[in-house]
């Protein structure tokens, strides 16, 4: 704060600099001290006794007394409310009710997690941990600690209503859970259809009236915070299990498939309900039909548990989750597995899945989606109970690997869906690794082993459609262990170390494929990250985190050399390299598109590179109004709209991961689908919504925004969010979570 002061009738505020105490201590590199957090830092400096774990067990012991206090007005209400009248209107309702002690208790145990976010150490959100895991209330025989009331308050699981029983009271069972959900969905319907009933009959958004987003009428007529209900019954549902017993989640799912509701004239079980929930279309500028989800029969579409850890879509639709998991998405049907499987592993482009079935005996087991059949091959691999890898050299040959033995097979697509085995070593020493390739590399990998008994020569594998080469070398060379093999270039097959140390003279090496040399020809500090035989080029990391472009020639000589700062994505298109950098002092992002011939930057005058994605870019304009979408591939710009009192930022769809507010994620595999936030100013902060909507190219000039599908307004909620980057690939359709803790879905157009 700089104090006000008036001269010659003209308002000033001192300057910074002569206020009392101005001091620039804060940003002094010693100032923090052992300190972790700002805040305490400055509490100490300034001698305040200022203890947060104290602050915090206060806390935590007023929400359990405000618990136990409710323990009692809820069995008196409910002894009271057998015997009188306790409707809305009358005095009893109003004394037995607790709508503001409820609101009071969530916003305590929000507040608790705030403060220790903000204040906290290690220790203090230990005893945060245990604080809320110990029981220290029972209700109807169940016992309760501060995650279970928690959750049930959180996501409205419970009743303020004296006139419920007692189980609706504190949502203490299936049963009551059940209820409360089905009560909360048909009260939703019913006002959303009534919402848009009304909105049809006044012609308001439709042809005859049309409106912008943002307008009045559009604010009066969308669905957003009604259609939030359902989302926010699809996540309570998805996070029950995490919360009570696998018994009591069973049961739940049993009665809630037991209850029906009616969607628009259609009657529903609610978990066929939810499998379409995206395509409830809150916007009020689409039409009827759309309102109601009628476009999804133009669609294949799954809704996938909340807790995958792994998923791959392949290029024809098959899903393999958790790598336990496969399903037929475009059948929407499950492929039943033998029991005792070991994790399977998928080639991306056919969706041929492999695996171990661990029994007695050993068998390989593959499926082939194109003939819906599974295979299943005895196999005679040593050592039992050690781990075993699964290398896709190609899609149509692939390794099983069990140290010491390697056993190469090939599948046949020609006359039948069969698997052969190729050759196999049973001595093995040592290989290179495969599960540390980047992802690109990780279903087309080259391998290199040495053999027992015969130290000094290595093999290597490569593959393509049909064949599998098998090439021995002398090489000088130890450690494969260390290394990765990335792929050949020229002559030479490219090895980098997995993780090099300043200096490491082997970080890269390229071995002769004649005759086994081994060569270093790059300095120290320069580890190959990619190649790319075809373009004459390679990609080399420094450890400064600098990356270089080079170009060489058949000796290996260096002939040209672009520095590309921090690279964020490599994208490789035809005979063309599309790259995406940043620099971080000052923040500036690159796009560059590299071919045999040339690198050119991509510039857009009077626009900002926002991020980058394979070949996708988003913009936004010098005055921060305007946002834009540019392919590189294709030489097309997309203008987001924007009008006076909202505005969109798009999100580029990606097979890598990206955060969105309120979709939380969303994951694509080609231009025609964006995920667009839209903020609307005049509303209450926060206030969010989010769409995925389709390009129409028809247009000439400028292309139009299409929603097919909205997700609600949804910041996430610290209290319950926990991120995590999990092993992603998507090659077929779109994935979204519907909420940051949620059920995932996919959606692909038939």
């Amino acid at each position: 704060m700089r104090w006000p002061f008036k001269i010659a009738n003209k308002w000033s505020l001192v300057d910074a600099v002569s206020m009392p105490y101005y001091s620039l201590e804060q940003y002094d590199s010693e100032y923090m001290g052992s300190e972790t957090n700002f805040a305490l830092a400055t509490f100490k400096r300034l001698d305040v006794d200022f203890k947060p774990d104290v602050i915090a067990k206060r806390q935590i012991e007023d929400s359990k007394e405000m618990i136990r206090n409710r323990i009692y007005i809820v069995e008196e209400g409910n002894r009271i409310c057998q015997l009188e009248d306790c409707s809305e209107s009358t005095l009893n309702f109003e004394n037995w009710s607790t709508p503001n002690r409820d609101k009071r208790i969530l916003s305590n145990l929000e507040r608790i997690r705030g403060f220790v976010r903000r204040f906290g150490s290690n220790d203090l959100s230990e005893l945060l941990r245990l604080s809320y895991k110990e029981y220290f209330i029972s209700i109807q025989d169940r016992n309760y600690n501060l995650n279970t009331i928690e959750f049930l308050w959180k996501y409205g699981l419970y009743s303020y209503d004296p006139r419920d029983p007692i189980n609706l009271r504190w949502g203490s069972d299936p049963e009551a859970v059940s209820t409360l959900i089905t009560r909360r969905m048909n009260k939703t319907l019913s006002e959303r259809e009534k919402l848009i009933e009304i909105q049809f009959q006044n012609k308001k958004c439709t042809e005859e009236n049309q409106c912008e987003a943002g307008d009045l009428d559009w604010l009066n007529y969308n669905t957003y915070k009604l259609d939030k209900n359902f989302f926010d019954i699809a996540e309570a549902v998805a996070r029950y299990s995490n919360i009570f017993s696998s018994k009591d989640f069973d049961e739940l799912v049993v009665r809630l498939n037991k209850n029906f509701s009616e969607l628009h004239g259609q009657d529903l079980s609610f978990f066929h309900f939810l499998d379409f929930l995206p395509f409830l279309n809150s916007d009020p500028r689409v039409s009827f039909d759309q309102r109601w989800g009628k476009d999804r029969q133009k669609y294949y579409y799954y809704r996938f548990p909340s807790d995958i850890t792994s998923l791959q879509i392949s290029s024809n639709a098959v899903a393999l989750i958790n790598s336990n998991k496969i399903i037929d998405l475009k059948k929407g049907k499950e492929i039943k597995l033998p029991d005792n499987m070991g994790p399977l592993s998928q080639e991306p482009s056919t969706g041929i899945t492999v695996g171990i079935q661990q029994d007695e005996e050993e068998y390989l087991i593959v499926y082939h989606p194109q003939a819906s059949v599974l295979e299943k091959i005895k196999l005679d691999l040593g050592h039992e109970g050690e781990s075993y890898e699964i290398i896709w050299h190609s899609d149509s040959v692939f390794s099983l690997y069990r140290f010491p033995e390697l056993q190469i097979y090939k599948l046949d697509f020609k006359f039948s869906s069969s698997t052969t085995l190729l050759t196999q070593f049973s001595n093995i020493l040592q290989m290179t690794r495969v599960v540390d390739l980047p992802a690109e590399k990780k279903h087309k990998t080259e391998i290199m082993f040495s053999l027992r008994n015969d130290q000094n020569h290595k093999y290597l594998l490569s593959a393509n459609m049909d064949k599998a080469f098998i090439q021995e070398l002398f090489v000088d060379l130890n450690g494969l262990a260390e290394y990765v093999a990335l792929g050949t270039f020229k002559e030479y097959i490219v090895l980098s170390k997995i993780t090099p140390e300043n200096g490491d003279s082997n970080c890269s090496v390229f071995i002769d494929k004649n005759t086994g040399g081994v060569l270093r020809p790059f300095e120290k500090n320069k580890c190959v990250q990619n190649v790319w035989d075809d373009l004459n080029t390679i990609a080399t990391e420094g450890y400064n985190n600098k990356w270089d472009l080079l170009v060489l020639n058949n000796n290996l000589e260096i002939i040209r050399s672009e520095s590309l700062s921090n690279v964020i994505s490599l994208y490789k298109n035809n005979d063309n390299l599309y790259i995406h950098s940043m620099d971080y002092n000052p923040w500036e992002n690159h796009s560059f598109k590299y071919s045999k011939s040339d690198l050119v930057e991509f510039t857009f005058p009077n626009k900002t590179i926002m991020d980058g994605q394979g070949p996708l870019l988003r913009l936004v304009t010098t005055d921060e109004i305007t946002s834009l979408i540019y392919n590189m591939l294709t030489d097309e710009m997309i203008v987001v709209p924007y009008s006076k009192i909202s505005s969109f930022s798009p999100t580029i769809p990606t097979w890598s991961y990206y955060f969105v507010r309120g979709m939380s994620y969303f994951y694509g595999s080609s231009f025609e689908y964006l995920g667009i936030e839209l903020f609307c100013i005049n509303q209450e902060q926060g206030d969010f919504k989010n769409s995925i909507v389709k390009f129409d190219s028809i247009t000439q000039n400028q292309q139009v925004l299409l929603p097919i599908m909205t997700t609600p307004s949804m910041w996430n909620d610290d209290t319950f969010t926990s991120f995590s980057y999990f092993d992603i690939n998507i090659r077929n359709g779109y994935l979204l979570k519907m909420t940051s803790q949620g059920n995932w879905f996919w959606f692909s157009e038939k």
